[in-house]
């Protein structure tokens, strides 16, 4: 009888897998509207669509070209760096590189990043009409998205690549419970444990450890009052 049941629940398990992986296969959408929901409230189709980015990219049928997940091969922003190095003038590089300034800490009043694309990033440095171009990194973008005022549950966003960047649990649309932030590759990068809204314990990632880390860092966040 306990056989017969274990089996039944295999099927059953079985079953609800195959549906959803037929959900995804029929999630006919372009790269583009992908992209785009990763970044809707809708947390299954978040899913769903993250499901299908990263099926796309581990076999290979993304389509490299702009305004996709990849918009370009690491080879080309590597080229332009190294073709570039050391400065160039302040208009010429925004015809070569500027796409979109981001907002990093710390962000001295001539270091500035830039977002080349959905992978890439550039950090450089501004003296009057000169740019000196200082580091080109990858650094996967992710669509930040809350939830509702009153949602309850654990609420994921994630990276371009289709992995998870966060998962953070809540109860009445206030954060209660744990938050985890992954890295872009995977690993978990901060453990955050609430209780009401406010962190009252906090992790990092320190040579494959996890150290508690003192409060007083959520000041540069802006999560401590």
């Amino acid at each position: 009888m306990k056989r017969l049941v274990f089996i039944v629940v295999l099927i059953h398990i079985a079953i609800i897998s195959f549906a959803q992986d037929s959900n995804i296969q029929d999630l006919d959408m372009s790269e583009g509207e992908l992209i785009s929901g990763l970044s809707n409230v809708d947390p299954e189709i978040r899913e769903q669509c993250a499901i299908k980015i990263e099926n796309l990219l581990s076999k290979g049928l993304n389509v490299i070209q702009e305004g996709n997940i990849v918009e370009y091969p690491p080879e080309y922003w590597f080229e332009k760096f190294n073709r570039y190095k050391p400065s160039m003038n302040k208009e010429h590089f925004e015809e070569v590189f500027f796409k979109r300034e981001i907002d990093y800490d710390p962000n001295f009043s001539n270091v500035k990043f830039y977002k080349l694309d959905h992978f890439h990033t550039l950090r450089v440095e501004v003296y009057k009409k000169k740019v000196k171009l200082k580091e080109l990194a990858i650094s996967l973008e992710f669509f930040p998205v809350d939830p509702g005022d009153h949602y309850t549950g654990v609420w994921k966003t994630y990276y371009i690549s289709g992995s998870v960047h966060s998962a953070t649990e809540y109860l009445n649309g206030i954060k209660n419970g744990t938050a985890i932030i992954y890295s872009m590759h995977g690993d978990i990068s901060w453990v955050k444990n609430y209780d009401n809204g406010e962190v009252t314990k906090l992790y990092r990632s320190k040579e494959g450890k996890m150290v508690e880390e003192d409060l007083d860092i959520l000041d540069i966040e802006g999560e401590k009052k």
